[in-house]
């Protein structure tokens, strides 16, 4: 009979404790009675996803964009870190016009950015790193401030992501 009792009181013990786990007396509304299990809902935070990564192409597009209106703020955020303290002369530029960007494919470019360029520098990997030829004309308010003359100029643009899930962002100009 004692084994009866240890039994029950042992069975009494554990559906309490489950009772009270399982089961809280918070009031999620008027509408509940105070005996009644509730059962919060759980929910899944929506993530807040980023834009789409913009294309090189894009980010060229947008600094030509951003430095004809005068916007440096914008403008620095389509390049590395390295040129967070230029101001791009904007106070002098009357116009820029991007004519047209072509990708470079030739391996030899590329060999030399990663052997004798920037690329030894940044540590990146060859798929994130991309050049472009880039057509532009450009002129400005007084010539005799800048070192090069207004008119149509050839360079190329590098651009480069610090990985795969990275965004592109200008890393030079005028460089191999």
């Amino acid at each position: 009979m004692r084994g009866f009792k240890n039994g029950i009181l042992i069975l009494l013990i554990f559906t309490t404790s489950i009772l009270v786990v399982g089961c809280s007396e918070q009031k999620v509304n008027d509408t509940k009675s105070e005996n009644e299990c509730v059962v919060e809902e759980s929910f899944i935070e929506s993530i807040k996803l980023p834009e789409a990564i913009k294309s090189p192409e894009d980010i060229i597009r947008d600094s030509f964009k951003y430095e004809n209106a005068h916007q440096l703020k914008n403008l620095l955020t389509c390049y590395t870190t390295r040129y967070k303290d230029i101001n791009f002369r904007l106070d002098n530029l009357e116009s820029c016009r991007l004519d047209s960007l072509e990708l470079i494919t030739d391996k030899k470019i590329y060999k030399s950015y990663f052997t004798s360029g920037s690329g030894m520098i940044n540590n990146i990997k060859r798929e994130n790193a991309r050049k472009y030829t880039v057509k532009y004309n450009v002129q400005y308010k007084d010539q005799s401030k800048e070192p090069i003359d207004s008119g149509d100029y050839e360079t190329i643009y590098t651009l480069i992501r610090e990985n795969n899930l990275g965004e592109w962002k200008i890393d030079g100009i005028g460089e191999s």
